[in-house]
């Protein structure tokens, strides 16, 4: 039997106020990601290697849009994107650096961001990221549609250059017939040799197919108008500090689709330490090993099975080149 007090107690549950149309829309405009500015970068440079890994930049002279510089470690945090979760994701001085190099200045080939600044195209990012990263072990690498222009794509493939006429069969039978040569020389060879292979096979090559030299390793090269995207590539690694604490970090930022690594990343060629493999080795050092007749550890077999992989990746690939406007 029910009570007074029973009915005022249900009196006091607050029913849920159901929202408006105008309510729910307002909500759904809320983005998941936000962006905050640490240190607003005008330039970035490199200015001091690690004494072993002398690839590897521990420092960089940052100029700031305020007109002070500063000479900061490679992994000072410039930039988070935060959620509403409380979930972060930073952005180092060696990722800044990679992005406004490559991609916003174009000092390589590859692709290239529209926005004209760091910051913008963060924020870009952040209205598509997804609410959970999709990691795969210790990186995520995903492409999304910013439903707006991002920028140009430098990134193509064989088959694609020949269904649009860039690229004939002839010209790909010749490409080809390079391939072992190449492999063999991004995986040994030296800057000079790799330098003089690509002039002697040009010289042969009279249409918009020909070798050329990204990131250290030789690769194929089309010529070709660059082609407008409103796809943004990123990939977030996993990495924990001597402190023992974790962090989720940008590795790199790029207008187009998702494409494998280059057959020079540090991981392939041993620079990044590999479990089970000696810091500072090299595929070239287990090529060298495996035809001396020496046995190989399954860590060792599985390094070179993923350069093999990468190498096909980025040969079955290639970069735009624009041609030159006369």
């Amino acid at each position: 039997m029910e009570t007074q007090q029973s009915h005022d107690d249900a009196a006091k549950i607050e029913v849920p106020k159901r929202k408006t149309q105008s309510e729910r829309r307002e909500e759904d405009k809320k983005e998941p990601w936000s962006v905050e500015v640490l240190d607003n970068v005008k330039d970035i440079a490199p200015s001091k290697f690690h004494p072993e890994r002398t690839w590897m930049a521990t420092h960089f002279n940052v100029d700031r849009s305020d007109g002070t510089s500063e000479e900061v470690e490679s992994t000072k945090i410039m930039l988070k994107i935060k959620n509403e979760n409380g979930s972060e994701i930073e952005v180092p001085a060696f990722a800044v650096h990679h992005i406004m190099s490559l991609h916003l200045k174009g000092e390589e080939a590859g692709s290239t961001l529209e926005s004209g600044s760091l910051e913008s195209s963060f924020r870009v990012v952040a209205k598509h990221l997804p609410k959970e990263l999709p990691f795969k072990g210790d990186a995520a690498a995903f492409e999304m549609d910013a439903e707006q222009s991002t920028g140009t794509e430098g990134v193509t493939s064989q088959r694609e250059m020949l269904e649009k006429g860039i690229a004939t069969k002839e010209d790909l039978e010749k490409l080809a017939s390079a391939k072992d040569e190449v492999f063999r020389l991004n995986i040994g060879g030296t800057d000079e040799e790799k330098k003089v292979f690509i002039d002697t096979f040009n010289a042969g090559m009279h249409g918009n197919v020909k070798l050329g030299i990204r990131g250290g390793a030789i690769t194929p090269f089309f010529t070709a108008e660059r082609q407008p995207t409103t796809k943004m590539f990123l990939v977030v690694g996993k990495e924990k500090d001597p402190d023992g604490s974790e962090h989720n970090r940008v590795w790199t930022m790029t207008p187009g689709r998702s494409m494998d690594r280059l057959p020079t990343d540090g991981k392939f060629i041993g620079q990044s330490d590999t479990e089970g493999i000696s810091t500072g080795t090299t595929v070239a050092d287990l090529w060298k090993k495996a035809n001396t007749g020496e046995k190989l550890s399954s860590a060792e077999i599985a390094l070179i099975d993923e350069q093999k992989k990468s190498q096909e990746c980025w040969w079955n690939g290639g970069f735009i080149v624009a041609p030159e406007k006369k």
